[in-house]
Order: C-alpha cells, then sequence, then structure tokens
C-alpha cells in the first residue's frame, strides 16, 4: 500500500496530468456523463477565402489559336483548441491551382489538331498561429521525457515544411497520450504537437499534396462519309502522404479490466503512472505516391446513307500501378 507520503504517485505521471487543463465548470451535458468534462472552450473559427482567375485566348493567324486559364484559390480555416486542450490556434490552408492551355491549329480544310496540356494541384496544410512557439511542446521544455525504445532521430532547428519529400524529421514533441476508458468513456485525449483536425494523426507543421500533370492531343478529320477521330491523353499524379506521429511515442492510460492495476479511471491511472499499452514507430515517414495512366482511342462516325449513321470506335486505357519514390512503403 502507500503511505502518507502519496509515495504511489508517478512523478512523471504526475507532470503529464498537469498538462490537462482545470475544470471550468462546463459540465457534459450527455445523460450520465456530467463529469466526464475537465473543461470546455467554443470559440467561433475564422475562415477566409481568395479566388483568381486568369484567361488570355489569343490568335496567332486564321489557322492557329491558343487559350491559357489560371485559377488559383486558397482556403484559410483557422480553428482554436487544435494542439492540446484549451491551447493552440491552427490553420488549415487549402490553396489550389489549376493551369491549363488548349492549342487548336487547322492543319487542313478537313483536318484538325487540338492539343492541350496543363497542371493542377490543392494542397492541405496544418500550421500553428504565426507567433505560436513549437518548441514550448519539447519533452526538454515540458520535463516530460520517458524512455524510448530507440532514440529520435536528428533534427536541426524548429519545425517547418519545405517542401515536399521532407518531412520525416522527428521532432523531439513530449509523447501523445489518452485517458480514455471504462465509465469514463469521454475523458479526453491530449495529443501534444497534433493538430487533431477530424481523424488528422500528424504532427502540425505538415503538408499533404495531390498534383496531376495532363497531356491530350486530339486529331479530326473528314473524308467524304467518314468523320474520324483519334487521340491521345497522358496522365501523371502524384500524392503525398505525411506519417503518423507515433514516432513521439503514445501512451494508454485508459482503464482496462484486463489491467489488474487500473484504477478504473484514466486521469487516476495517469497520476499513478499506470498504462495499458505504449506505442512507438521506429521512424517517422513521408510517402510520394506516384501512377501514370494513359489512354488512346479511334472512333468513325460513317454516314452509310442518309437515314442510316454508323459509329464504331475502340479506345485502350492502360492504369499503371502506383509506386512510391521515398522508398518508405511497409
Amino acid at each position: 500500500g502507500c503511505g502518507v507520503q502519496f509515495s504511489c504517485i508517478d512523478a512523471l505521471g504526475q507532470r503529464m496530468l498537469r498538462l490537462l487543463p482545470e475544470a471550468n465548470n462546463v459540465l457534459n451535458p450527455q445523460v450520465g456523463q456530467e463529469w466526464t468534462s475537465n473543461s470546455a472552450y467554443d470559440l467561433t473559427p475564422v475562415h477566409g477565402r481568395t479566388n483568381s482567375v486568369l484567361r488570355l485566348d489569343t490568335v496567332f493567324t486564321d489557322k492557329l489559336r491558343m487559350a491559357v486559364r489560371l485559377v488559383k484559390d486558397r482556403d484559410d480555416d483557422w480553428s482554436w483548441n487544435r494542439i492540446t486542450p484549451g491551447t493552440g490556434f491552427v490553420n488549415q490552408n487549402t490553396p489550389g491551382i489549376l493551369l491549363s492551355t488548349t492549342v487548336t491549329q487547322v492543319l487542313k480544310p478537313t483536318v484538325v489538331n487540338e492539343i492541350g496540356f496543363g497542371y493542377t494541384h490543392n494542397r492541405w496544410g496544418f500550421t500553428a498561429a504565426d507567433d505560436f512557439d513549437y518548441t514550448s511542446l519539447y519533452r526538454s521544455t515540458l520535463n516530460i521525457d520517458p524512455p524510448r525504445f530507440e532514440p529520435l532521430a536528428s533534427t536541426e532547428g524548429t519545425p517547418k515544411v519545405s517542401g515536399i519529400g521532407e518531412q520525416v524529421d522527428e521532432w523531439p514533441y513530449a509523447p501523445r497520450f489518452s485517458t480514455t476508458g471504462g465509465n469514463r468513456s469521454n475523458l479526453g485525449n491530449y495529443r501534444v504537437a497534433n493538430g487533431n483536425i477530424q481523424s488528422a494523426d500528424e504532427p502540425i507543421p505538415r503538408l499533404n499534396l495531390s498534383g496531376r500533370f495532363f497531356f491530350n492531343d486530339d486529331l479530326s478529320m473528314t473524308r467524304r462519309r467518314h468523320n474520324f477521330k483519334m487521340g491521345v491523353s497522358l496522365e501523371y499524379n502524384r500524392k503525398t502522404e505525411p506519417g503518423s506521429p507515433d514516432y513521439m511515442g503514445n501512451f494508454d492510460f485508459g482503464h482496462n479490466a484486463n489491467n489488474p492495476l487500473s484504477t478504473g479511471n484514466g486521469y487516476a491511472n495517469m497520476l499513478l503512472g499506470v498504462y495499458t499499452t505504449y506505442t512507438e514507430l521506429t521512424s517517422r515517414v513521408d510517402k510520394d505516391v506516384r501512377h501514370w495512366q494513359n489512354d488512346f482511342y479511334f472512333q468513325d462516325n460513317w454516314r452509310m446513307t442518309p437515314r442510316l449513321t454508323v459509329d464504331l470506335g475502340l479506345r485502350v486505357q492502360h492504369s499503371g500501378s502506383d509506386f512510391e519514390v521515398n522508398e518508405m512503403n511497409s
């Protein structure tokens, strides 16, 4: 048993418990769950959107013309309480861009060629407010540095995302933990340095991008009663997948009936240093998946008689396998 000097209290668990904000007298409205709220915050999110469109149409000659279209937009959704309960002002910025060009050329009175090419992408970026100090959530700053299976990889500077394929830095954030379990089902998950937006489980800042390069060439030709059309379409796609934050370590202090040391309360378990599971990824990954898709087609609109037209066509499509260029597939 524990003596009067509270020898059962775990110093590390106590420091982790202190990270949670104190109760602010807001009760959980669910029946039977009044006391599962530790604190509650309700602040109006901020949203901004800009949209820019540019179109240019040029006629070089009576047989050659070109159209260029550029669309650039950006959404910013600022949300409160996203880094830890009661703290963090996080921006989910979603810029997108579309650049497309079409060149039309009349090769002969009966032959027209049209070429299209361009690029489009959308991004999901998550960053804290400009004045937020990411190092405030570091293990050394919080004095929460439990043993690890393997050391964190070395990282220079403070958290930032400078480009695709560079989101593998293991920033020395304190480990994540959760206290849910038993009849205290709504106790909070405290995820240090985690945006916790929807079901996202990546540390911030981070960047997620989908991009597509495309090219197509269509040739139309009229010969007597035949209208021929043939073409090719090439598409190259890329998709980034920032990895899980569990490289930081993740403690589950929630009640588990199979754990003989569990008190039945996640907060009490944390205070005593009783946890059911601890998980730790060996590294942080940043998958960059690529994909080719190629299409070829030929069709003939044949007017056999004034009252009968036959359409014939053939289309061949090759959808290549996904491949990952950062060598981070498991």
